[in-house]
């Protein structure tokens, strides 16, 4: 019973890095070089993949979804333009920084938990005979 909740915030958390994945894009556009707007969408179109397959149900989803979000996480929280934003009070990359952040992390802290109620504790001793 709980898994099938905790799938649900997954799926939320999905949904909602994937819609602030295309406003990054869309704020990011006029401000970044080709290279790094090159990079950002093809992020953006790779965590939309998983997120649609999720949705559909196929469960390796969700391991790429956590390795996704390591990823993401290691590029925003070690860039000091990020911070920058937050230092020169840009309200909306802001925003965009710091709701990406806590929603990677909330979506790690989730996908761990339910990890931990699909794999049992303990081996069941063998059948064999």
């Amino acid at each position: 019973m709980a898994r099938g909740y905790l799938l649900k915030a997954v799926l939320a958390c999905l949904v909602a890095s994937t819609a602030l994945g295309f406003v990054f894009m869309a704020v990011a556009y006029p401000v970044v070089p080709r290279w790094l707007f090159t990079s950002i969408t093809i992020g953006t179109v790779a965590y939309t993949a998983i997120t649609l397959a999720a949705i559909r149900g196929v469960w390796q989803a969700y391991p790429a979804a956590a390795i996704m979000a390591v990823i993401t996480l290691t590029a925003s929280l070690t860039s000091r333009a990020h911070y920058a934003f937050i230092e020169q009070g840009l309200l909306v990359q802001s925003a965009i920084f710091i709701t990406g952040s806590i929603l990677q992390i909330a979506l790690l802290i989730l996908l761990l938990a339910t990890f931990a109620t699909r794999t049992p504790l303990r081996r069941q001793p063998s059948q064999d005979r």
